[in-house]
């Protein structure tokens, strides 16, 4: 910062002139031709006097900056500090408090969203929601009056509004259904979120069951496996493990492709499709994973690669 990098630089004036002091505060003879002995005597004094109060000033300079820098040092280990205390008593709230926790492809965006499920019942959609909701989701898919979730203190209850698109592990949900602790829950294309159940957690815990880890990687082979895909890796060759984890990848893609044609109205649906090495007019390969596009009003299709895709 600044502050350090002026502190030393008076450091460094002050050296030099406690060189100068040391020097007796020499002046060159030029300047003191033609003077008297009595009169360079006293100029001597003077510049002495003058390099004294500069240094004097100079480190009095120096001390309230680094008092300041201090103080500020404090204030900001203290906001820190108090950062801290309200980072432990929302966690601990958290803790025994049910709630979604958001999921990401990115391991270090996972768990960065919490939202809070006390005892009743709380509305979750869109920003046009009249009232607003109680849980506000933002992005494609998402329903003014998209989905209620209601915490009866043993039991946490969920419903999908009408027409909404709400998964649970990967199926999707049509009428009122029980959540459990470490359910995945899909809100439109992109909301993915787990549900923290502390009631269900701890009674785990008390008969020694392990919890279960859940990832993003997880939760999409979910809905892949759902879709109708065979993601199970056991027994598969590298090729066709290398063929599962394209499909895990492009799923929520598609689905995403899907929700930007709705929300803009383009009447074209994205699916994915495998063509085998035999379709493509070959004795042996591997299996392509490609999109299909077809228009809805006049049912033409289009094959596209997953790169052509991805470009669009």
């Amino acid at each position: 910062t600044a502050l350090p990098i002026l502190i030393r630089e008076l450091r460094e004036e002050n050296q030099k002139l406690l060189d100068m002091l040391k020097k007796g505060g020499s002046v060159s003879g030029a300047i003191l031709s033609g003077t008297t002995e009595d009169e360079k005597e006293q100029i001597r004094r003077e510049l002495q006097e003058e390099l004294q109060r500069q240094l004097t000033e100079n480190q009095h300079e120096m001390t309230e900056m680094k008092k300041s820098w201090h103080d500020k040092l404090r204030e900001s280990e203290k906001a820190y500090g108090q950062r801290d205390d309200v980072e432990m008593k929302l966690k601990e709230e958290r803790d025994k408090t049910a709630h979604f926790w958001n999921l990401n492809e990115d391991p270090q965006l996972t768990k960065m969203v919490f939202h809070l499920v006390h005892s009743g019942t709380h509305q979750i959609g869109s920003k046009k929601a009249d009232p607003p909701p109680d849980i506000l989701l933002q992005g494609l898919s998402i329903l003014p009056q998209h989905a209620s979730v209601t915490n009866s203190g043993n039991s946490i209850l969920l419903k999908p509004g009408r027409d909404a698109k709400v998964l649970v592990n990967g199926e999707r949900v049509i009428g009122e259904m029980p959540l459990h602790h470490n359910d995945r829950v899909m809100f439109g294309s992109s909301h993915l979120y787990v549900l923290h159940h502390p009631k269900e957690l701890a009674a785990a815990e008390k008969a020694g069951i392990p919890a279960k880890n859940v990832t993003y990687d997880m939760a999409q082979q979910e809905i892949a496996k759902n879709s109708g895909f065979d993601v199970v890796t056991e027994g598969k060759s590298k090729e066709d493990v290398l063929l599962m984890e394209d499909l895990v990848a492009l799923v929520p893609m598609v689905n995403e492709a899907n929700a930007i044609s709705e929300e803009l109205d383009k009447r074209v649906f994205f699916e994915i499709a495998l063509i085998s090495p035999q379709a493509r007019g070959l004795k042996e390969g591997r299996t392509e994973v490609k999109v299909k596009m077809r228009d809805l009003v006049t049912e033409h299709e289009w094959l596209w690669s997953r790169n052509k895709f991805l470009n669009r």
